[in-house]
């Protein structure tokens, strides 16, 4: 049997940062998707089923939030983990995107590329 890629989406509008994050996790060796929007990223979810989603908040036309609600309300989609990684790290909106079903919720500020794609090869470890 063939073992399953651990894959990641990172669903962001900013085009320096996908470019960022995307060079850590090919120096990571970890097998990445970027999705530059929202509407783009729910496709890639669908058409991937990658092991886990990153997700911004603050995008141009579908916002994170809709992303969410998207992707757990979609059958095909509603297991894959969320981790929403944002700007807006504040206690309310953490508790509203873990109520959406988020998985996890980390600050942009706090995590710098190479520190992002060691996460999240350490969560791919954990599971």
């Amino acid at each position: 049997m063939a073992e399953e890629i651990k894959q990641v989406l990172m669903i962001e509008d900013d085009k320096d940062q996908i470019f960022l994050y995307k060079s850590a996790f090919d120096l990571m060796k970890i097998p990445s998707v970027m999705a530059l929007g929202g509407e783009i990223g729910v496709e890639q979810a669908k058409r991937w089923l990658p092991k886990v989603i990153v997700l911004d908040i603050v995008m141009e036309g579908m916002d994170g939030e809709e992303v969410l609600k998207q992707l757990k309300t979609d059958p095909t989609t509603k297991d894959i983990p969320v981790i929403v990684f944002t700007n807006l790290d504040k206690k309310p909106v953490k508790e509203k995107f873990m109520a959406l079903g988020a998985t996890e919720f980390w600050g942009k500020t706090e995590l710098m590329p190479m520190a992002l794609a060691a996460k999240v090869q350490d969560y791919f470890d954990r599971r």
